[in-house]
């Protein structure tokens, strides 16, 4: 690896994670807002859709999926790559179609975005909602990462957009982690 293609991997790697720690703290003054907010008298407790945890399942899996990608791309084995990057999109859109699911079974359940009753329907679709935007960013960087190694964009010694594609994967799957562990423990 010369000095200019480390020097670029180390800024790029830098400004993710700056973008990442950025996330993490709103979703950190979200969580916080959330705990304040639930102690007041009119905030309404209700039941985590359980198509949620199947969703969790599949995001899970997805990273699996990258973890496979991570392993074959030093072995120059790259559409094994994009077909695994291709098979954690599939999971992706079935975590996606679960939450929609969920959010249907809360509407149908009287749990609303705006309530004049409570707010607690409003924390958890803003919650779940903003995490489900930046899945779509990480689902379109899953998508042009397996095109690219599907044409042979990388090589054993480089390929840079898989290794940040994959930590930003591993972050939102660690971040919905954290929110529906915690949505689950303040509405239990």
């Amino acid at each position: 690896m010369t000095e200019d293609t480390a020097s670029l991997e180390r800024n790029r790697k830098f400004l993710l994670w700056l973008s990442m720690i950025s996330m993490a703290m709103a979703f950190a003054g979200l969580t916080s807002a959330f705990i304040v907010r639930q102690e007041q008298a009119n905030w309404y407790r209700f039941q985590i859709p359980s198509i949620l945890w199947v969703g969790t399942v599949l995001l899970t899996l997805s990273s699996v999926f990258v973890i496979l990608a991570q392993r074959w791309a030093p072995k120059g084995k790259f559409n094994r790559v994009g077909g695994a990057l291709l098979g954690s999109l599939a999971l992706a859109v079935g975590f996606t179609v679960c939450q929609f699911k969920g959010w249907g079974e809360l509407v149908n359940s009287g749990v609303f975005f705006v309530d004049k009753k409570s707010p607690s329907g409003a924390f958890f679709y803003v919650l779940t909602g903003l995490h489900l935007a930046h899945l779509a960013g990480g689902m379109i960087a899953l998508l042009i990462t397996s095109i690219r190694a599907f044409l042979g964009k990388y090589a054993r010694e480089n390929f840079l957009g898989l290794k940040l594609t994959a930590i930003f994967w591993h972050f939102l799957t660690v971040l919905w982690l954290y929110i529906i562990v915690f949505v689950h423990i303040m509405f239990s």
